[in-house]
């Protein structure tokens, strides 16, 4: 009885293996491939954003919508037209308010405003 519960599992344990192991095909995939174009940035920038947001929580959603798409002035007067953020950072607590209020959201934002070479 003991010999056939080693043999049970061995196979299991080489059945195991065997579903583990990666497959690899032999053809190529078929189909168009998706061409990669590499973005080189031109200019890049830290920007933050802050709001108080009630009982809806904080969305990154309002951080994009702030800045993508939007020319910014720099201090050094260069202008950043924003094609993406990268890097986004957030700082979200909420406070309570009294029994029976609404939850107050602090949301806070800050990430990497660049902008692509076209």
């Amino acid at each position: 009885m003991r010999k056939i519960t080693l043999i049970a599992v061995a196979l299991l344990t080489a059945l195991f293996l065997a579903s583990c192991a990666s497959y690899t095909p032999s053809m190529p995939a078929s189909g168009p491939t998706i061409p990669i174009n590499a973005m080189k940035i031109k200019k890049m920038t830290s920007v933050s954003y802050e709001y108080e947001s009630a009982n809806i929580g904080c969305s990154e959603i309002e951080f994009l919508k702030k800045f993508v798409g939007k020319k910014i002035r720099l201090d050094d007067g260069n202008v950043v037209f924003v094609d993406n953020i990268l890097d986004i950072h957030t700082n979200v607590y909420s406070v309570k308010k009294m029994r029976g209020a609404d939850n107050n959201y602090h949301c806070g934002f800050w990430g990497l405003a660049v902008e692509y070479e076209k």
